[in-house]
């Protein structure tokens, strides 16, 4: 009679102690005694179905960590910096939550239609991102007039046109409430806990698949 789900995990956990621990005859005897060779080794449509949404949930978590990885580091690194968009006063050009990729850029190479991120001249603390619209000259020299895509009005501050700024280069969508949630404090124990648990679910499954039948080891003659 085959093993059920219960005991199954048990049988093939004690064959491949055998097998690893140098005892094949051991293996086998267990493999003939448990059962399992009854089992079908080919795997249901249900268990083809997790292995590939865990083959998708897997490229999923890469490909996300992959982007953490180049906009926590990679500006330390590369002449790039990244920004959050936290409103949406761009939209539909950066929705909120994503991420924007910003280049550095000279002053003079700034033109109307730009997309700039500047430091607010009456918060100097805080960073917008938007657009340029077109450029004034108060007799001391070009100023920069922006505005969000999303909203109705100039903004009410001018960005003096010298030095360099920061010129967005492209987005990346919904990356940014990930790296809100990955900053937290819960975000940062899940991202240390996420390979231990993938490897304790990996071994369940291994564990509960019926194991491959031992093969004896043949003397010389």
């Amino acid at each position: 009679m085959a093993p059920d789900a219960v005991t199954r995990p048990l049988w093939n956990a004690l064959v491949w102690l055998a097998w690893s621990s140098g005892h094949p005859d051991a293996a086998c005897a267990l493999w003939e005694r448990s059962g399992l060779w009854r089992l079908r080794p080919r795997r249901t449509a249900g268990q083809r179905l997790g292995l590939l949404g865990l083959w998708l949930l897997s490229a999923v978590a890469i490909l996300a960590a992959c982007g953490l990885v180049l906009v926590t580091v990679g500006p330390r690194l590369l002449p790039f910096q990244t920004y959050a968009v936290l409103s949406g006063s761009m939209r539909p050009t950066l929705p909120v939550g994503s991420i924007v990729v910003l280049a550095p850029a000279a002053a003079d190479d700034l033109v109307v239609g730009d997309v700039i991120t500047f430091a607010r001249p009456d918060r100097p603390g805080e960073f917008v991102t938007h657009r340029i619209v077109r450029v004034e000259n108060d007799g001391t020299g070009p100023l920069l007039v922006t505005k969000g895509d999303a909203n109705p009005v100039e903004d009410a501050w001018r960005v003096p046109q010298r030095g360099s700024g920061w010129r967005s280069v492209g987005s990346i969508p919904l990356l940014g409430y990930v790296l809100a949630v990955v900053q937290s404090p819960i975000g940062k124990v899940l991202l240390l806990l996420a390979p231990a648990l993938a490897l304790a679910f990996w071994t369940l499954v291994e564990l509960w698949h019926p194991a491959p039948r031992p093969r004896l080891r043949t003397a010389p003659a």
